[in-house]
């Protein structure tokens, strides 16, 4: 008689979650007092994002448009929000400190549960897949991706999928079918496309390495390779509801699906090994001396020998693709689907982790079942003394310690000594990568982390009083608001986003480089515009003069005020005070200890009305009339196509403000008085999502001095709104409700034969 299944189950569950819970306990108990770079994004991009995000739901608004970010972007459609993301919702009702450190410790635990779980599946011992459990859930990557999370969620769905594809090539239908369908959609949702593109390769490969292994037959190849196909495309509808806006906003993005170029892979690749002993100890690229100790050894099992095969492969292939620049397979990486499209070519080290636990699971079942030939221990205690040699104190530490337990699992005797090899394996391996790896920055879980947070506060409430309808601009820092502006309601110029317009790139871009577009092919415009990122190597001085020299640009887009540290480094200095000499800019007073606020006495309104327009010439023409100093759009501005009026002869020389009287994130409303037919200009982004109505008659929305919004109005007082829906949420939500009763329904089919009695 079997022992109960709390013990079989139970217990190996509370085991895995105590180490994750033991793993997060020890970097909030204990957390490093240093804040670096790794948790940058983390400080100023995702905890403010989920903050705003969350902030607004609860109030009962979905945030769909940015109003905070360079001239405006979409919202939902730049994905790293996460907004639909079912866990998520630990948002709405706890602090976002708290709220992440749940989402950290849930999704690390489902890690190592669906690792297990995945493992058990294909046949490995409870204590082998307990290893791969380990090995996977704290391998180097996924503690670095602590400090981007929708990195790690987006990846915890991999084990999950697993387990569905093992069913579907075994021919088991409909549970698996649907296992597969979550794990997509909810990797989808998490919000990071490149991650969830590698898990859509792993699952691929191992499905073909299964079929071709022969499990469950060749008969039904072709209809497992449909259901799989089915389960993929039902994920994706289920996630429709975020990818719709995300594609219609591509269609207008500087980041267009398709792939890299071979300079964008190249400035952005991975760094390279410097050093063998890294992928064993002390860096987030580690796998650990018990990976690189076990891992091989899978070859020698029999029984999974198809399985060995492909994990070995996978760990291979993704490792050397990860190297980027450093080998001629970065060609290889930009050829692969869906892979290309992505830069930081390291982050496939995800895929090699996974992979390397399950061979390494699969070398200690062989160990534990004597699945194996006795070459086995020998490979083993030659691969150990090689990462001995290697690794240095700590690989040869954890080598030695490795080296033993193998030793003693295979010359052991069964039951006892073996239970205490394996569990002093699972500890040996769990110690190499929780104290080997050097990611010691605090979390932002505590009130601690918060106080240092907060520590701008006032810097920003005063910033948000000046600003009003206008926009600031922070010169020379280089956290430039990133979101804590979206925090404080300051609307910016500058910050980092994934994803911005086409026709914002070419404005800003020229504003840095006297070029549309950017400098470099193939890289992507972050947002970052007062920074200086000049691939010629232009002294910070020059290139901030030739910013002030176009600084028009500025002025069009309300750029009224400037933010200015007041310690910088002497290059800085020197550069600092050049640009504010030659932009003529005008001292306001102190923000704070460490800020200086200055205005800008020649930025133009928000919005205003002018009296003549004429067809805009192409960018480069446009761009290069918008920057000259003596640019005047209240006497004339540019329109894309026909402007649809001409001058009135008794129209005003030049045209005036308007006044902005309601100013939402999705809807602004402008009262201007017209002496005569003209264009009621908005300084915002043109694009797709935007309509306008003027006295509650709808009107045509024409792109206006190429990046901002014009519409036509007569002669009169007139109320002109603007109001934004996301192109395509409507058909995204419908979708995803389809795809979710879907995946209800076949849900309950697939288990509701289970529930029925007997006859």
């Amino acid at each position: 008689m079997q022992g109960p299944v709390w013990r079989r189950w139970a217990i190996p569950a509370l085991g895995l979650i105590a180490l994750v819970g033991g793993f997060l306990a020890e970097r909030i108990l204990w957390p490093a007092d240093a804040v670096g770079d790794n948790s940058f994004d983390l400080r100023f991009q995702y905890f403010p994002l989920y903050e705003i995000t969350f902030d607004a739901l609860a109030a009962g608004r979905l945030p769909t448009w940015n109003p905070f970010h360079l001239t405006g972007v979409p919202w939902l459609a730049t994905l790293q929000a996460g907004t639909f993301y079912p866990p998520h919702l630990l948002y709405l009702w706890l602090p976002t400190g708290i709220g992440l450190a749940l989402n950290h410790a849930l999704h690390l635990a489902w890690i190592a549960a669906t690792t297990a779980a995945f493992a058990r599946r294909v046949g490995l011992a409870p204590a082998a897949a307990g290893l791969a459990a380990v090995l996977f859930t704290l391998s180097g990557t996924l503690q670095w991706w602590l400090f981007w999370p929708n990195m790690l969620e987006a990846g915890a769905w991999l084990p999950l999928g697993c387990i569905g594809v093992v069913g579907l090539a075994r021919g088991e239908g409909l549970r698996s079918l649907c296992l597969l369908t979550a794990a997509t959609g909810m990797s989808l949702l998490a919000g990071h496309p490149q991650v969830t593109t590698f898990v859509f390769y792993a699952w691929a490969t191992l499905f073909f390495a299964l079929r071709v292994g022969g499990v469950g037959g060749t008969g039904n190849s072709a209809r497992g390779a449909a259901l799989f196909a089915g389960a993929l495309g039902l994920g994706l509808l289920v996630a429709a509801v975020q990818m719709l806006p995300t594609l219609e906003f591509i269609r207008e993005g500087t980041r267009a699906a398709g792939g890299l170029g071979p300079e964008a892979a190249r400035a952005l690749g991975a760094p390279r090994f410097e050093f063998v002993h890294q992928v064993i100890a002390g860096t987030r690229l580690s796998f650990g001396a018990v990976v690189l100790a076990l891992a091989p050894a899978a070859l020698f099992v029999r029984s999974q020998r198809r399985l060995a095969v492909w994990s070995l492969a996978l760990a291979g292939v993704s490792a050397a693709l990860a190297l980027g620049s450093s080998t001629w397979l970065l060609d290889v990486y930009l050829a692969l689907p869906g892979i290309g499209w992505f830069r930081q070519t390291h982050r496939l080290l995800f895929l090699s982790q996974f992979a390397g636990a399950v061979a390494c699971g699969i070398a200690f079942d062989g160990l534990l079942r004597r699945d194996c030939r006795p070459a086995l221990p020998v490979a083993i205690a030659g691969l150990l003394s090689a990462i001995s040699w290697l690794g240095g104190a700590t690989g040869a530490a954890i080598a030695a310690a490795a080296a033993g337990l193998a030793l003693a699992l295979w010359w052991g005797r069964p039951r006892i000594p073996v239970r205490m090899a394996s569990a002093l394996l699972l500890g040996v391996a769990a110690i190499d990568l929780m104290v080997s790896l050097p990611l010691r920055e605090p979390l932002p879980y505590g009130a601690r982390w918060a106080a240092r947070y907060d520590r701008d506060t006032a810097v920003y409430e005063h910033v948000a009083a000046l600003v009003g309808s206008d926009r600031a601009v922070w010169l020379l820092h280089r956290d430039q608001g990133v979101k804590l502006a979206e925090r404080y309601g300051v609307r910016r110029v500058g910050g980092f986003e994934a994803f911005s317009f086409e026709r914002q790139e070419q404005y800003f871009r020229y504003l840095q480089y006297a070029i549309p577009g950017s400098p470099m092919p193939g890289l992507f415009f972050s947002g970052g515009v007062l920074l200086p990122r000049d691939p010629a190597g232009e002294s910070p001085v020059a290139w901030y003069q030739g910013i002030a020299s176009r600084r028009r640009l500025l002025d069009l887009a309300a750029a009224r005020w400037f933010v200015v540290p007041v310690r910088l480094s002497l290059d800085e200095a020197d550069a600092g005070r050049s640009f504010l000499v030659d932009a003529k800019l005008r001292r306001h007073g102190p923000a704070g200890d460490d800020f200086t606020v200055y205005e800008n006495p020649a930025a133009l309104p928000r919005a205003f009305v002018t009296y003549r327009a004429a067809p805009a010439p192409d960018a480069d023409a446009l761009l290069a009339r918008l920057s000259r100093p003596d640019f005047d759009p209240l006497w004339q501005s540019y329109v894309q196509g026909d402007p649809g009026f001409d001058a009135h002869p008794g129209a005003p020389a030049r045209g005036h403000p308007a006044a902005i009287v309601r100013d939402d994130a999705d809807a602004v409303e402008i009262e201007a008085d017209l002496a005569a037919p003209g264009l009621v200009v908005l300084a915002d982004a043109y694009g797709g999502g935007w309509r306008a109505q003027v006295d509650g008659e709808d009107a045509t929305i024409v792109a206006t001095n190429h990046l901002f919004r014009g519409v036509r109005a007569p002669a009169g007082h007139h109320r002109v709104r603007f109001a934004y829906r996301a192109p395509g949420l409507a058909a995204g939500a419908g979708a995803s409700l389809l795809g979710i009763a879907a995946l209800v329904f076949l849900t309950w089919r697939s288990i509701a034969p289970a529930s029925r009695p007997h006859a």
